[in-house]
């Protein structure tokens, strides 16, 4: 079995040239799309990866005039013609689950005020942070969400929206914002105070539970998982990672635009081994109703976010199998941050097991053990310490809580040294020459505190989240420290009152 190490390896020297060789292959009169992917030969996987170079139909080399052949390699890498595939929905309905769930999760069905009886896949959650508002939001396609209808104040709900002549039933949040174009399909909805979330990806009709662990990158040929309200779990490989589908008749994006095709997608078929069906003998990853499922890797990291499939090239001729296409999660994220969007992608505990217990008594947690003590001790003479310590102290008590009982805070502490920061934190208190090192054991204190983050905006209360989201800044200024009479200074300077020598 080849190791996701190995694939990568194999995919850099291509990905270093893939936009150069985009751009020239682009100009040859036929080519629509360039991708990164798995070659074929007669229809069948190679053990090879290429330029996958596609066109809407294809040509014997007599066809065509000078000047429009297709090289059969590019900087010394292989290419593949490829006739491009047309998005087509299947008609089949299996394992559909249309459960009520309480707290929501990923992977169960998600409805709008507006979409009738039509529904999707609630993705992920994100944290946002607004300076009216701040909290959880839910993440999925914007055809899911939005639909046809542009109004932002629908209502969501899951698993579908109902209304009855008194009350309006299974509401969970309200629409934000969307875009679609020709590389995003996304949307995302505040989701209300009142609806608990179980950060996991699951429904009844799953076979496995999936965690995530963050956000990654795709690489050709490595399985991924999703779990859809329509398909449950299922598992898939990576074809290519710049994949390219044209449409049957042009779809209208969030702006208004023309959608004729789309780019810069992951192209996802079905693993060899797995066993669904959309139809009869066509094996699938996903099928309509699993829109806005998270693609995640072996690592439990989101790659994709799943939103349409065909079974028919561009000439209409049958595919042996469903191909899928994700949206980029790399695409997402930047479209966020491009529109103005501060959002953080929350994480998954690790589960309840035997081991989950004894992870924090190993390790020694205490008030003390925790450092925060050590620098209230060195601002004991600061002007305004009463002040910072009712302000940056006052959440002491629910971050050691965490730290010590929340296992998914517990593991991103453990495996990001946290405990050993604190030792050397603890160490720079008692001797003034010592000085805090940046890196411990191949791990920086930018990536202690960027974990750290991630795990109290998730896990931490409404009052922490908002805490953490406003002192950021401050704790990004802590890198620069040394040593703890730094840290000290750095603190007061924050509040703009240095502290006295």
């Amino acid at each position: 079995m080849t190791t996701r190490e190995a694939l990568i390896a194999r995919q850099k020297p291509l990905e270093a040239v893939y936009p150069e060789v985009r751009e020239e292959l682009m100009k040859i009169p036929g080519v629509v799309g360039v991708g990164l992917g798995i070659k074929e030969t007669d229809g069948k996987n190679t053990d090879q990866i290429a330029f996958r170079v596609y066109v809407e139909q294809k040509k014997s080399p007599g066809e065509l005039p000078p000047g429009q052949h297709i090289p059969k390699q590019i900087r010394g890498f292989l290419t593949d013609v490829i006739v491009v595939m047309r998005v087509k929905e299947p008609d089949i309905t299996e394992r559909r689950n249309l459960d009520h769930y309480r707290p929501i999760t990923g992977g169960i069905a998600v409805g709008t005020e507006k979409g009738g009886s039509s529904y999707g896949t609630l993705g992920w959650f994100l944290f946002y942070d607004t300076p009216e508002k701040s909290g959880n939001v839910l993440l999925s396609n914007y055809h899911v969400l939005f639909g046809h209808d542009e109004a932002a104040d629908h209502k969501v709900a899951q698993p579908k929206y109902r209304k009855s002549c008194c009350c309006e039933c299974d509401v969970v949040g309200k629409l934000i914002w969307g875009k679609k174009d020709d590389k995003v399909d996304m949307a995302i909805a505040w989701v209300n105070d009142d609806i608990d979330i179980e950060f996991i990806l699951q429904n009844n009709n799953a076979a496995d539970r999936i965690t995530v662990h963050g956000t990654g990158t795709a690489v050709v040929g490595e399985t991924v998982r999703k779990i859809g309200a329509r398909s449950g779990f299922t598992r898939g490989v990576v074809q290519d990672i710049h994949a390219v589908a044209v449409l049957a008749s042009p779809r209208t994006g969030s702006e208004g635009q023309a959608i004729n095709s789309y780019t810069d997608q992951i192209q996802v078929n079905p693993h060899p081994d797995d066993d669904y069906e959309t139809e009869e003998g066509v094996h699938s990853f996903g099928n309509h109703g699993d829109s806005g499922s998270m693609v995640v890797n072996g690592e439990n990291n989101i790659v994709g976010i799943h939103f349409y499939g065909t079974t028919t090239d561009n000439a209409g001729n049958p595919l042996p199998y469903r191909a899928c296409f994700s949206n980029n999660i790399g695409n997402i994220l930047d479209t966020f941050l491009d529109n103005g969007f501060d959002v953080t992608v929350l994480q998954s505990s690790e589960g309840d097991d035997s081991d989950s217990a004894p992870v924090a008594a190993r390790r020694g947690l205490s008030v003390r053990s925790t450092g925060i003590t050590e620098i209230d001790d060195a601002l004991q003479n600061h002007p305004e310490r009463d002040r910072i310590a009712g302000d940056i102290f006052f959440f002491r008590s629910e971050t050691l809580d965490l730290v010590a009982g929340n296992r998914a805070v517990t593991i991103a502490w453990n495996r990001h040294e946290g405990p050993a920061f604190i030792a050397a934190l603890q160490r720079s208190a008692r001797k003034s020459d010592y000085q805090i090192p940046s890196e411990i054991n191949g791990t920086t204190l930018q990536q202690l505190l960027e974990a750290m983050e991630v795990a109290l905006l998730t896990h931490g209360s409404k009052d922490l989240r908002a805490f953490v989201l406003q002192h950021r800044k401050m704790f990004l200024e802590l890198l620069n420290c040394r040593n703890l009479r730094e840290w000290a200074d750095k603190i007061a300077a924050y509040y703009g009152n240095p502290a006295p020598a």
